[in-house]
């Protein structure tokens, strides 16, 4: 039974990656697709901000997609989820909502909790980089898809 469930647990995450995949190419499509819209719309060649905050976000949105795939790999191959590697999104998502961040739609309290919530994933980081050895370093330390050969 534990095979089993071994088996369909492995088939759930196999698809999900695929699926995390399909997010990433239909991302980047509709980032370039935005792009280009935006930069032949007149003015031709000038962003505005507006313009330039959403393009970062569905950027940072894409990069959090590939560092997903990169964190279900590393489940895949070594049945581990690597604390780096998933402190990482968490800090790349919460970048994201800070630099596409309305500042006058949230109060001080707001501001104060995502400034928190940085600095404890921050922190996070910095402790789970101190206490991991030098033997340890390699895969997370190579980015998505791992060290060369993975």
């Amino acid at each position: 039974m534990v095979t089993f469930i071994d088996s369909v647990v492995q088939w759930v995450v196999r698809v999900l990656m695929g699926l995390l995949a399909v997010v990433v190419v239909a991302g980047t499509i509709d980032l370039a697709v935005l792009l280009a819209r935006d930069l032949l719309a007149p003015p031709i060649g000038v962003l505005e901000v507006r313009e330039m905050l959403e393009i970062l976000g569905l950027f940072l949105m894409i990069l959090i997609a590939i560092e997903m795939i990169y964190v279900v790999r590393l489940y895949v191959t070594h049945r581990h989820l690597d604390v780096h590697a998933v402190l990482m999104v968490a800090l790349i998502a919460v970048a994201r909502k800070v630099i596409v961040l309305d500042l006058e739609k949230y109060d001080a309290a707001y501001m104060a909790g995502i400034a928190g919530l940085v600095l404890a994933l921050s922190a996070a980081l910095y402790i789970a980089h101190r206490l991991r050895g030098p033997a340890e370093a390699g895969p997370a330390e190579a980015g998505p898809g791992g060290p060369p050969g993975a």
